[in-house]
C-alpha cells in the first residue's frame, strides 16, 4: 500500500494513510471489507507503522490518521502496532472511513486505543456508517455539498474562523436509514451470499463501462436495473440479492 505519508514536526509526527482513489478498481477492493476480516491494504499499512514510528525522535507526540479507507487503516495500524510503539500514539483520527466485517471494538486490541480515537462523519454521511462502525462519540460534521456522497469529500467539510470543523447534533435521517438497510442485509447474508454479491456488483460495473466514480449518475442506475435481464444468466446464484 504505497499511500501513506509520515511529516514530522518540530513536535509531533503525523502518519497518514489516504482513502481509496476514484477509480472504480479501489472501490472494488474496498468491498472486500465486508468478507475478509485482513484485507492486502491493512496488512501493508500496519507493516508501514511498524517501520516509521521508530524512526521518530523520543518526546515528539505521534497521531495517526486517514479519510475513508485511510481511516479504517489508521485504526486497525494503531490497534495491531507492537505495544511498545502503540502507547507512543496520542491520537487516531478516521474522518468517514468504513468499519470492519468483524467487530473490532470489544477487542483487547481496540480497548487500548479507544480513548485515542477521533471519528469525524459528515452530517450525510454513507461511508463512515458502513459495517461495523463506532458512531456513539463520533462528531458529525457540517458540510456545504448536498447528497452523501459529495458530503463524503472533507474539502466540503466546513471550519471556522479558528480553523475547527463546524459541529452538527445529529446525522441526518437518509444516513441513518441508509445504515440500518445495509447493515440487515449484511447480518442476513451469509460468507458465500456476501461473495456472490460483491462479485455481481463488479460485473455491474464492469457492463456499464464504469471506470471512475464520476461516471456514476442517475443513468447509470437506470442502467443497473434495466441490465439485469441480461445478466440474468451470469447472476443466477446472486442476482435476487439486489
Amino acid at each position: 500500500y504505497k499511500r501513506q505519508l509520515t511529516y514530522i514536526g518540530d513536535t509531533f509526527a503525523y502518519i497518514c494513510f489516504r482513502g481509496t482513489d476514484i477509480s472504480i478498481t479501489g472501490w472494488k477492493e474496498d468491498l472486500l471489507f465486508a468478507v475478509k476480516d485482513v484485507v492486502p491494504s491493512q496488512r501493508l499499512a500496519l507493516e508501514y507503522a511498524q517501520k516509521v514510528i521508530p524512526l521518530i525522535p523520543a518526546g515528539k507526540k505521534i497521531y495517526i490518521g486517514g479519510h475513508s479507507k485511510g481511516g479504517n487503516l489508521a485504526i486497525h495500524a494503531a490497534c495491531y502496532l507492537e505495544e511498545i510503539y502503540q502507547k507512543r500514539i496520542s491520537k487516531v483520527y478516521d474522518h468517514d472511513g468504513p468499519g470492519f466485517s468483524y467487530n473490532i471494538y470489544g477487542t483487547e486490541e481496540y480497548e487500548r486505543i479507544v480513548n485515542r480515537v477521533e471519528k469525524t462523519i459528515p452530517r450525510n454521511s454513507l461511508i463512515g456508517i458502513l459495517l461495523n462502525s463506532s458512531l456513539s462519540n463520533a462528531k458529525i460534521i457540517k458540510s456545504n455539498a448536498i447528497t452523501g456522497l459529495y458530503q463524503h469529500d472533507p474539502l466540503r467539510w466546513i471550519i471556522d474562523h479558528n480553523g475547527n470543523f463546524v459541529i452538527v447534533q445529529d446525522r441526518s435521517r437518509m444516513s441513518k436509514e441508509i445504515q440500518i438497510v445495509v447493515d440487515e442485509l449484511i447480518i442476513s447474508l451469509s460468507y458465500e451470499e456476501k461473495k456472490a454479491l460483491i462479485r455481481t456488483i463488479g460485473m455491474w460495473f464492469d457492463n456499464a463501462r464504469i471506470k471512475t466514480v464520476k461516471q456514476i449518475n442517475k443513468k447509470f442506475f437506470f442502467k443497473f436495473f434495466l441490465d439485469s435481464a441480461c445478466l440474468a444468466p451470469a447472476f443466477h446464484n446472486s442476482r435476487h440479492l439486489l
